[in-house]
């Protein structure tokens, strides 16, 4: 039986081990290269300091929020408006760990089990995210960098597993196919010489929740604790898709 998704976006920084985390379920936003990009600028805006000239990133390699044009173009564009001199973006192997819960109601739930976390007490920093605060990367991008190119040195459409970007060279992204490897391809992806990050929103209301879900969460009001059936009442009347993928890529 399907329920409301929950999602959770979380940057950890390795040097003080401080954990933010950008929480919403699916009817105030996607889990896209948007919301992606909206989440580490907001992260560098707001918790990184500004002595801070160099970044490395880490990150699975999925498609649709971390490895692709959007998320290349962010980086490019943090190094073109000098918010940061240098980063470079790791796609390391991963694997996924999950952990067994009793039954989660409510957002607020969620963010109330990892702030209670007895052996890390005040490691997480939670932000409730709102889709107004959703910008649209995907279309302002276009506009200044070119969707893909072809490498200087191999002429070839790499992808690569490292990714670095440096105000010396705006110009071009260098890319290796090792971590900390001594061979790079440098790509040329810019349009425009002056470049500048999105305000605009990338929707215009809360998103459409897939049908299937709507029906089966009607089958689970009978189960709802009195306390959280209001926000499911507003839920229920949330406008419906068919569309099976929540992703917007």
């Amino acid at each position: 039986m399907r329920q409301l998704w929950v999602n959770i976006f979380g940057v950890h920084n390795m040097k003080t081990s401080a954990s933010v985390l950008y929480t919403y379920h699916e009817s105030i936003a996607r889990k896209g290269s948007s919301e992606v990009c909206t989440f580490l600028l907001n992260y560098l805006t707001e918790y990184v300091p500004h002595s801070v000239k160099e970044l490395r990133l880490f990150s699975d390699g999925a498609a649709a929020q971390n490895k692709n044009h959007i998320m290349i173009r962010l980086c490019q564009a943090l190094v073109d408006t000098k918010k940061v001199g240098q980063i470079t973006i790791l796609f390391p192997g991963t694997r996924k760990l999950f952990k067994k819960v009793d039954l989660i109601c409510y957002v607020k739930q969620y963010c109330e089990l990892l702030l209670n976390e007895p052996k890390q007490p005040n490691k997480f920093t939670i932000n409730l995210v709102e889709t107004s605060g959703i910008l649209n990367f995907v279309e302002r991008w276009p506009t200044m960098y070119k969707r893909g190119g072809i490498s200087k040195e191999s002429r070839k459409r790499d992808v690569a597993n490292t990714a670095k970007y440096s105000s010396e060279n705006q110009e071009t992204v260098a890319t290796g196919e090792f971590i900390e490897g001594l061979m790079y391809n440098n790509f040329n992806l810019k349009l425009k010489h002056s470049v500048t990050l999105p305000t605009e929103q990338a929707y215009e209301g809360p998103t459409c929740i897939n049908y299937k879900n709507i029906e089966d969460l009607k089958k689970l009001r009978i189960y709802i604790p009195e306390e959280y059936t209001g926000f499911f009442r507003e839920i229920l009347m949330w406008l419906t898709t068919h569309n099976d993928s929540s992703d917007n890529a």
